[in-house]
């Protein structure tokens, strides 16, 4: 019989515990035990409602702008009506956008009222009848923010407007001899923008009335906003070369050059250049005629405003001269000038005159402006 040995059977069992120990200390950082599983999960579960109520905190305190494209009719074959849009905020508007500059959401939205940061677009040409959308979008300077360092104070909503081309009818044919029938002048301004065409513009827009601009393409860069304007109240741009050089001495190419470097710097503005040139100093020969791809646009009324600088003359001048038809000369870049078409704006409104830019008088008298060709005045037959 074997002898049962008590203290090798100890040792075997208490080798085997040892060795067992040792495996799971092993192998140890691969288990979680489930309470561990639990607590986080409940951990991450409240993160996850903190979370998402921040989240909600977070949207509701962003101010949001709405910039909302206007309606707009317009009948078949007429040129494009200028779109507008309306912009409207509700949340605190003095929320600094920008420390270094003090930069406000009241700013952007000034910035936005005065039609810029965004463009107004339509597939509507005027070439068929129908209804078309007017997109609002967003340009880069005010996208690239609104996406980065503003994500968490503002946003803007930009919603589309309706462009309604019309079939001509009897009201429209009604409003043309209407308008071909009633007292006609172009005042026209020479050698802006400058610092005091802005107050004429809003003298123009207060009494719906309309003037042709024969700006300078030095000027333009320097008065960006006023360019704007006078194409979102309907004035018409003009062309008066980039910095007032006689044509007839230049070469062509210089000439040229002149033309083309101010109808681009109008058109990065506007999104189309002049339509109209006036010559500097009304100086026109052979070869300017021949080489010049505009209407040259001269005047039948040259009030001497440059010379006198007298607000009162200026003024007697017109009215004393004026009749049905003229296209009359003055200059932007005075104070006594733009005083001057103040008062004259509502003068010759008063007599009857309906205030038209030089494209939409030539039409209503049944003139086609043709380019290299000049004209002082469109006059009834």
């Amino acid at each position: 019989m074997r002898k049962y040995n008590l203290k090798k059977r100890f040792k075997r069992a208490r080798a085997r515990s040892r060795a067992m120990a040792r495996r799971r200390r092993k192998h140890s950082i691969n288990y979680i035990s489930p309470m561990k599983i639990g607590v986080v999960c409940v951990i991450a579960f409240l993160v996850m409602i903190f979370a998402t109520r921040a989240t909600g905190i977070f949207k509701e305190n962003v101010v949001e702008i709405n910039l909302t494209a206007q309606d707009a009719e317009m009948y078949i074959g007429e040129d494009k009506p200028v779109f507008v849009a309306e912009v409207s905020c509700e949340g605190d508007t003095e929320i600094i956008l920008d420390e270094d500059t003090g930069f406000t959401i009241q700013n952007l939205i000034d910035e936005l009222n005065s039609g810029t940061g965004y463009t107004l677009e339509s597939d509507g040409d005027g070439s068929e009848t129908g209804e078309y959308e007017i997109k609002a979008e967003l340009t880069s300077a005010v996208s690239t923010p609104l996406n980065t360092d503003w994500f968490d104070k503002v946003k803007i909503n930009t919603k589309p407007g309706t462009l309604k081309v019309k079939e001509i009818d009897e009201e429209y044919m009604a409003s043309v001899e209407a308008k071909k029938n009633r007292p006609m002048i172009a005042l026209t301004f020479d050698d802006g923008p400058g610092k005091y065409t802005m107050k004429l513009l809003d003298a123009l827009e207060e009494n719906h009335a309309q003037a042709t601009f024969f700006m300078l393409g030095q000027n333009v860069e320097k008065y960006e906003d006023e360019v704007a304007k006078m194409k979102e109240i309907g004035c018409e741009l003009g062309n008066h070369s980039y910095d007032h050089p006689k044509f007839p001495k230049l070469s062509v190419d210089e000439m040229k050059a002149e033309i083309n470097n101010t109808n681009g710097a109008i058109e990065a503005i506007t999104g189309e250049p002049a339509s109209v040139l006036r010559p500097p100093y009304g100086l026109i020969n052979e070869e300017v005629k021949q080489n010049v791809e505009m209407p040259m646009i001269l005047w039948s009324i040259d009030t001497l405003d440059w010379k006198t600088k007298d607000t009162q003359a200026t003024i007697d001048h017109v009215l004393a001269n004026v009749s049905d038809g003229d296209i009359v000369l003055m200059h932007d870049i005075y104070e006594t000038s733009v005083n001057a078409a103040i008062e004259l704006i509502k003068k010759l409104q008063d007599q009857g005159y309906y205030l038209v830019t030089v494209s939409e008088l030539a039409a209503s008298r049944g003139y086609e402006l043709v380019k290299g060709e000049k004209y002082f005045g469109f006059y009834n037959e």
